[in-house]
């Protein structure tokens, strides 16, 4: 369970606290009983659900609705309003997380009309009022700047773990490509002059096999096979080290390494192999993938794997455990990505249902690394 979590779960339990005079009989409300924990009831729902909108519109709506709420049970306790004024400072604590800046100062405003208006019909006093009213006002401008600033603080250690996505896959990327590079100039410099020169001696030791000493033919023969034998290992060598498949768990794993607040699983299976191109594909999947789960999931873990199917096709999955989305719409993140295996003839399949999900495919003709 998240900090999250147990905050909902605190807040939930300070306004049943505030409310526990009236909740338990201690303080008759102004208005029947039951019409006063039916307000009190469908104020808790209203916030709660508004919390769980994702910001929007109707959120905003059953938000006004509870705070409106939390006023009708102000003022119908308005001889002992006691703790249940903490409703305020609660509303305004979470109004920052839910609806635009300009509403949060309206919500205060309000709630400080509320608390003056309950002040003023428990004890008609101009220095309690300004005092009780002062005093909250003071707490929940507190609350909603402190909100606010762990909003701000969220926002950019997102963009942070984002940003450094990028930079790791990035990292991944430009490794990779060094290492290819240098295999294959390693490979043409074999090719080049090793391999030239052991083509030269072969051909001198072809024209040496047609000289009239038996004796010399004989070794003349040997050296040219064994000349012959080296020579067909140079070019294997060669294309082994053109064609070698570089450590796709590994550079996978480096993209999403170190991401806080979201556990990343990364499994690839043993018999995988893929050029550098496929690698590159891939390796921009999983950074889009981590990304986008962090910026809309709201998800605390993702499985990634990557393996064979049965054709001899390469399949990604992912899964995360978010929210998911009925009909996903592709943003700019996505779309870059299925145009990626597109240009490669893969394809991508997405699924909002459990979770989000992503499938994409690369065909065997498209992994398949040329001979040389």
């Amino acid at each position: 369970m998240t900090a999250d979590y147990w905050a909902g779960l605190a807040m939930i339990a300070v306004v049943v606290g505030a409310a526990y005079p009236v909740l338990f009989r201690l303080v008759e409300p102004s208005i029947p009983y039951l019409a006063w924990v039916g307000v009190f009831i469908g104020m808790l729902a209203a916030a709660t659900l508004s919390l769980l909108s994702d910001g929007q519109r109707w959120g905003t709506v059953l938000f006004c609705v509870g705070v409106v709420a939390s006023w009708v049970l102000l003022l119908t306790t308005a001889g002992s309003t006691g703790f249940l004024a903490i409703i305020s400072v609660v509303f305004a604590a979470v109004s920052v997380y839910i609806v635009p800046f300009i509403l949060v100062g309206c919500v205060i405003l309000g709630n400080t009309i509320v608390l003056a208006v309950a002040s003023y019909l428990s004890a008609p006093n101009v220095t309690e009022i300004v005092l009780v009213t002062g005093l909250y006002l003071l707490l929940q401008v507190g609350t909603a700047l402190s909100s606010s600033a762990i909003i701000r603080e969220q926002t950019m250690r997102k963009r942070l773990s984002e940003k450094n996505i990028e930079l790791q896959a990035a990292g991944v990327l430009l490794e990779e490509s060094t290492r290819t590079a240098e295999r294959l100039r390693i490979s043409r410099d074999l090719h080049d002059s090793i391999g030239h020169k052991l083509t030269v001696l072969s051909l001198e030791l072809e024209a040496a096999r047609h000289s009239e000493d038996e004796a010399a033919r004989t070794h003349v023969e040997k050296a040219s096979s064994v000349a012959r034998e080296v020579l067909g290992d140079l070019r294997a060598t060669v294309s082994e080290m053109r064609e070698e498949s570089s450590d796709l768990t590994g550079a996978l794993q480096g993209v999403v390494d170190g991401i806080p607040s979201l556990d990343i699983a990364v499994s690839v299976d043993e018999d995988v192999r893929v050029d550098g191109d496929v690698q590159e594909v891939l390796v921009r999947a999983v950074q889009e993938i981590a990304t986008n789960t962090m910026r809309h999931a709201d998800a605390h873990q993702l499985q990634i794997r990557v393996r064979y199917e049965e054709d001899g096709a390469v399949r990604l999955e992912a899964l995360d455990d978010g929210r998911g989305a009925a009909h996903p719409v592709p943003g700019n993140g996505l779309r870059g990505m299925i145009e990626r295996f597109d240009a490669i003839d893969g394809d991508v399949e997405l699924d909002g249902s459990n979770g989000f999900g992503i499938v994409a495919r690369v065909p065997l003709a498209a992994r398949q690394v040329p001979a040389v």
